[in-house]
């Protein structure tokens, strides 16, 4: 029943056609506009793309752990050391940050990770936008914290360790979601006194 009232709005959209004995078959292609993710309005859109976030980009660093080629490894390095580069001078440096996370979908060697992430780059820059725009008002140890995350992800994916991979990509988006909505990560109990 799914299936056939799925067909049916196709059709009514005249995106595909029934054809006797033969099935259904593609007319056209819906616009590339109508792809695209709604944009970010709320607090609370913020926190669902976090938690979309948390359930898919751990999984694609894993697959980028296991299958990335020295190629994408070396687009990987490249990128966070401009991300690097840029967080050390200051800089909000959201492009470089989306730059990395990319680099990391398309090394898990299955292009719907990659295409993802490009679907949800208008939504994903502004939640980086907003996260690295407030740490630049935090310490330098703030700012260092975020870096050591997404190095803890890249050194896994370099030594071929998809569980270390997945586990510093959830740490890393769930530390996003927490440096966004609740203020400073604390590690351990040392740093709570």
């Amino acid at each position: 029943p799914t299936v056939r009232e799925a067909l049916a709005r196709l059709r009514d959209d005249d995106l595909v056609e029934s054809r006797k004995g033969s099935g259904s078959w593609v007319k056209r292609q819906p616009h590339r506009a109508v792809l695209r993710y709604a944009p970010v309005t709320s607090i609370g859109d913020l926190q669902r793309l976090l938690e979309f976030r948390a359930a898919v980009e751990p999984k694609g660093a894993a697959l980028a752990a296991d299958r990335r080629t020295l190629a994408q490894l070396e687009a990987i390095d490249r990128a966070i050391g401009e991300l690097e580069r840029q967080t050390r001078a200051g800089l909000v440096a959201t492009e470089a940050d989306m730059d990395l996370h990319e680099r990391i979908a398309e090394a898990s060697g299955n292009h719907y990770f990659a295409a993802t992430l490009a679907l949800l780059r208008e939504q994903m820059s502004f939640g980086i936008n907003l996260v690295r725009s407030l740490s630049l008002r935090r310490p330098p140890a703030w700012r260092e914290r975020v870096m050591g995350e997404h190095r803890s992800i890249v050194e896994a994916i370099r030594a071929r360790d998809p569980a270390a991979a997945e586990l510093a990509m959830l740490k890393h988006v769930q530390n996003t979601r927490t440096r966004m909505f609740e203020g400073e990560i604390v590690e351990d109990e040392e740093e709570r006194r």
